[in-house]
């Protein structure tokens, strides 16, 4: 006989938990299967969150899990040129991801909400009006019903695909690896460095982001297929970041996809809601998507607490979750998208071009007051009200199609 819960989430991490606290907050009967025995374990992101996006949220976050504070970046062209972007304060915050996770957990539970560890979700399957899920816990297997399910168990959404609820696209995913180092040398604590050229990392970047201790997190996305062959290749042989690395030792490496489409068109459908990278929701510029699929997932929570109080699950109601979300940044995600379209298609040679031209034009400091790294779209947008920064914009932009 199957075991009944009202709503099921599918993953701990901070999509899943940050849905499960809203709801638990109204005071929804919610439970949070995790396939791993801790949560925040293991941890393939780097943890690199903007400041605003986290206020947007409305969460205030203990000191303990903050170890670094970031105010600006280093951009490496293929040619090794260097450009600098200093907003002069921090903008960012280096979070320690594993304490992160189960901090969002603990608020969710203290909310009421109901966590289950060491418990795989198999299968999901649409029955009656309700959703039958299969799951494997410890040496056992069992059956759950539920009226709602938010699925928030990461990229691939492999539980989505097989239930033939999603599609998952090669063609807009990048190989992503990423491992911590000791030992950097020479490394601004306030800034991240993010590397191009295809040599190590083609169709994406490489990127050292300082802990703050001398102590770093170090990665890179490809198309390509072995990128923990491209990250040993970085490390020891890039002409500046090798500088950097040679006394550091490598920990903890994973390797991970990353999904840089943008939103899948699809995100809802009669009793499931899925957010965060399941749903794509990731910034196809940076890769990042702690924040974008959080504030997707509180709206998630939003919709399943009147979908409970309504006791109406239908994908007619939950298309509220998609319409909302869309409202709210969907707009950003295509100005984000056209941006990676645009770096996809540069080869070396024009990326070295672009930095030369950044650096005539003082286009840096035009951007300086970018301080928000979710929402690019809105940021690059509010650019235009300026008409100084505007001019220096349309004239960067000329100069890189027409020279």
């Amino acid at each position: 006989m199957p075991h009944d819960h009202p709503v099921m989430v599918i993953g701990a991490g901070p999509c899943g938990s940050f849905a499960a606290l809203t709801m638990a907050r109204k005071h929804v009967p919610v439970t949070v299967l995790e396939e791993h025995g801790q949560i925040g374990i293991p941890s393939h992101c780097a943890g690199h969150v903007g400041i605003k996006g986290l206020t947007r949220l409305g969460l205030e976050i203990p000191d303990n899990l903050v170890q670094n504070r970031i105010r600006g970046a280093r951009f490496y062209s293929p040619s090794c040129r260097e450009l600098v972007l200093d907003h002069g304060s921090p903008v960012t915050y280096v979070l320690d991801r594993p304490k992160f996770d189960m901090w969002l957990a603990d608020q969710a539970t203290q909310s009421g909400a109901t966590y289950i560890l060491n418990t795989r979700v198999r299968s999901l399957e649409q029955e009656k009006g309700r959703i039958r899920l299969s799951i494997e816990e410890s040496d056992s297997a069992k059956e759950l019903l539920c009226n709602l399910v938010i699925d928030a168990e990461g990229y691939p959404a492999a539980l989505l695909e097989a239930a033939g609820l999603s599609k998952i696209y090669p063609s807009n995913t990048v190989n992503g690896v990423i491992v911590e180092v000791d030992n950097l040398i020479g490394v601004d604590d306030e800034f991240v460095e993010l590397y191009f050229g295809k040599a190590y990392a083609s169709g994406f970047f490489a990127w050292i982001i300082p802990k703050g201790d001398g102590s770093g997190k170090i990665g890179l996305g490809v198309k390509a297929h072995d990128p923990i062959r491209l990250l040993h290749r970085f490390i020891s042989q890039h002409p500046v970041a090798s500088r950097k690395l040679r006394k550091s030792k490598m920990l903890n490496l994973k390797a991970h996809p990353i999904p840089l489409g943008g939103p899948f068109s699809k995100t809802c459908t009669n009793g499931i809601l899925w957010v965060g990278d399941a749903a794509s929701q990731v910034k196809p510029t940076t890769g990042g998507g702690i924040i974008t699929g959080m504030l997707c997932s509180r709206i998630a929570g939003e919709v399943g607490t009147e979908a409970w109080k309504r006791s109406d699950y239908t994908a007619r109601f939950l298309s509220r979750y998609q319409s909302q979300w869309r409202k709210m940044i969907w707009e950003d995600f295509l100005v984000m998208r056209k941006i990676r379209t645009y770096l996809d298609r540069l080869s070396d040679e024009r990326m070295d071009h672009l930095f030369e031209l950044a650096l005539k034009t003082g286009i840096m400091n035009d951007l300086r007051s970018l301080d928000d790294i979710d929402l690019q779209g809105s940021g690059f947008l509010s650019l235009t009200k300026r008409p100084r920064t505007l001019l220096n914009l349309i004239r960067f932009i000329w100069r890189a199609f027409n020279q």
